[in-house]
């Protein structure tokens, strides 16, 4: 979604009378500077193909802005540990892979090795996060 903006207006122009929009997506924390930005989320967005990340409250505004009646936007480690979504990735492992197989592993699947790498690195650093809302259209 380049322009967050414009899909969640359409998201609101599509959805039924009544009907509730839900979801989840990749977010940044709000007060990172801008080397923490260019260190961490720069490469999860080049790596994994994503224009950019926002925040919680961006997305609380477009929603609003949307038409939306917004009931919860929040990070998902609210509800528990999500830093056990990237306990399979072990360093060691990856980096020894990277080493020895750099030049049998794919352009591509290399590229998916090191984009989640940083997402572990900007994950534990709390830079990076998972949230989600649901948001009801207004009547």
């Amino acid at each position: 979604m380049p322009d967050k903006p414009r899909f969640y207006r359409e998201c609101a122009r599509v959805l039924r009378p009544g009907g509730v929009f839900v979801g989840n997506d990749w977010f940044k924390r709000e007060d990172l500077t801008p080397a923490e930005e260019a260190g961490y989320l720069e490469p999860i967005c080049r790596l994994h193909g994503v224009p950019h990340l926002i925040t919680l409250a961006d997305l609380r505004r477009h929603l609003g802005a949307a038409g939306f009646r917004v009931d919860v936007v929040e990070d998902l480690a609210a509800h528990g540990d999500v830093l056990r979504n990237w306990e399979q990735i072990d360093r060691k492992a990856m980096r020894l892979l990277n080493t020895y197989l750099r030049f049998v592993i794919p352009k591509v699947e290399r590229m998916m090795l090191d984009g989640g790498l940083k997402l572990v690195d900007a994950a534990r650093k709390g830079f990076f996060l998972v949230g989600h809302w649901t948001a009801a259209r207004r009547p």
